[in-house]
Order: C-alpha cells, then sequence, then structure tokens
C-alpha cells in the first residue's frame, strides 16, 4: 500500500520544472524541522504538510519532535530528502519496469491535496502495476490517515478485508 507515493518515479518532462519546485520546498521545510528542530520548525513542516493546518496537534507535534531528536535522524533525514525521486535519483526510486514486475495485490490511496505528489502519478501507477487499486481521500494533504481517519480507515480496512483477491 501507499498513501503518498513516496518512492516512486513516473517521469514526465510536462511536470519536470513542478516537480523540481515540489522537491526545494520538501528539502527547505524538512532541512528546517531537522538540522536544529524546535516545536515551532516541526509544526510549520506538519501543516505545509496538512491541507487544514487544524489537524496539526499539539500531540502530533510533539510525537515528530521527538522523532526528530533521536540521536542520527537528522543524517537520516537529510539523506531521504537529499534522495528523493527525480531523475538524480532513479536508484533509489521505483520506476515504471519496477512496477510492472510487482505481482501482489496493491493499494494506491491517495489524497486530494497533497503537497508532494499530484494524484495523476498514483493514478498511472495503479495502470502499470499488475494487481492494483486506487482511491482517493477527499479533503486532506498528505496525511490522510490524520486528516481524515474515518475515509482513511474505511478505504484500508475494505482492502485488507478483500478476501477475494
Amino acid at each position: 500500500m501507499s498513501v503518498t507515493g513516496a518512492g516512486l518515479l513516473l517521469f514526465d518532462p510536462g511536470r519536470a520544472a513542478e516537480s523540481e519546485r515540489v522537491h526545494a520546498q520538501v528539502k527547505a521545510v524538512t532541512a528546517r524541522a531537522v538540522s536544529t528542530p524546535t516545536r515551532e520548525s516541526v509544526r510549520e513542516r506538519l501543516e505545509w504538510l496538512m491541507l487544514d493546518p487544524a489537524t496539526v496537534t499539539d500531540e502530533l507535534v510533539e510525537c515528530r519532535y521527538r522523532h526528530y531528536t533521536l540521536p542520527g535522524t537528522e543524517k537520516a533525514l537529510g539523506k531521504l530528502v537529499a534522495e528523493q525521486p527525480g531523475e538524480a535519483n532513479q536508484a533509489h526510486v521505483l520506476g515504471e519496469d519496477d512496477l510492472a514486475r510487482i505481482d501482489h495485490e496493491t493499494l494506491l490511496l491517495w489524497s486530494d491535496h497533497n503537497p508532494t505528489t499530484p494524484a495523476e502519478v498514483g493514478r498511472r501507477a495503479s495502470e502499470i502495476l499488475p494487481d492494483a487499486a486506487f482511491d482517493m481521500i477527499t479533503g486532506a494533504g498528505h496525511g490522510p490517515m490524520f486528516e481524515q481517519p474515518a475515509q482513511f480507515n474505511r478505504i484500508v480496512g475494505a482492502f485488507l478485508a478483500d478476501d477475494s483477491r
């Protein structure tokens, strides 16, 4: 199951400039949150990811803050951001040939306001994967499990409970 699209590379020359812009935003907001984390910088990153900033609770900020202050997190997240999907990092992502070889049922669950990866990527990936379903959560950004938990749980629960696959 993919919820955010992280790790997918479906190159579209028409979206190259947009992709670079988004990756620069992700890198900047993540660097601020993890290089010298404060609860404020963590909140800023989470609010950028979510459609409705009110979804970012103090509990979520505290959880992420504690994660970001663990030893080694800054280095690991720096590497993750540096290796985000893009032509320069093809070794670190799943491309069309990789997706076509995945022979397991897969749910690609997207959100309609994800600031990092457009829904077209998920739709296209679901067409390439041999046994995939695509679904969309409405009214959510990059954290649909926090933003629309009822929709998220209904869709994921139905996928996991479906024994007809």
